[in-house]
């Protein structure tokens, strides 16, 4: 079992902390914090999601200070939960503790603190991760499955207001989300609601995620039974 230290236990430091802990993968030996409250028994801070399992800090060791952790033996991984202005900070004094290092996303704020960090790792046998949760999520795995696939998905023309031909390709997503059973639903592309932002030169289309009714059942399997691919906008 992996040894893990949380350096910040604000609101995604717990989400880290309870996640971790349902895995079976890694133990939580010690976690660090300026702020007192976030180490006190039942402190548990708001946020886009709710935080789930155990969250207790029963046999944790508890740091005032980052580099206190990262002088600890026992953590093998140095996971950096900190605003994204001590990322670099962090990540770089993990790096040089010899520790594997986890950092919370964005990862910094300029590409050139990222180069230092890449630089800092070449000749280092530890391994550094981006914590890009969402990759993970069932549905986001499904949806990413059904785009390498190649198959379900429609090509789409679309001309922009400056003239220029945007070809892309969409179609309704088989994915399955949020325990819903039984039921099929969908990732929508709705095409009519695209808009161009024609000083950045960005198409966005926006997509909905729901059952399909009965009317759109029946043009997915026309459209994925026909030999014709293109829809003109």
């Amino acid at each position: 079992m992996h040894k893990v230290g949380i350096i910040g236990l604000g609101f995604i430091g717990k989400m880290h902390l309870g996640s971790l802990r349902r895995t079976g993968m890694a133990e939580i030996v010690a976690v660090a914090d300026k702020n007192p409250a976030n180490l006190g028994k039942g402190a548990v801070q708001g946020g886009n999601i709710a935080l789930e399992g155990d969250l207790s800090l029963d046999g944790v060791k508890t740091y005032s200070d980052g580099d206190e952790l990262l002088a600890d033996p026992d953590v093998e991984i140095a996971l950096v939960a900190l605003p994204t202005s001590l990322h670099k900070e962090y990540v770089l004094k993990a790096i040089r503790a010899g520790k594997h290092v986890m950092c919370e996303k964005p990862f910094v704020r300029r590409s050139e603190e990222g180069k230092e960090i890449l630089a800092a790792m070449k000749g280092c046998d530890k391994n550094l991760m981006v914590l890009q949760c969402i990759r993970f999520w069932p549905a986001y795995a499904k949806a990413y499955e059904y785009v390498k696939s190649g198959e379900y998905f429609t090509d789409y023309a679309w001309k922009a207001p400056n003239g220029v031909t945007v070809h892309f390709k969409l179609q309704a997503a088989d994915v399955e989300q949020n325990n819903v059973k039984g039921e099929k639903r969908f990732f929508l592309p709705l095409t009519d609601e695209m808009t161009w932002d024609q000083e950045r030169c960005i198409l966005t289309i926006p997509f909905h995620f729901r059952p399909l009714t009965a009317q759109e059942s029946f043009s997915l399997e026309q459209e994925t039974s026909s030999s014709v691919g293109c829809a003109e906008r």
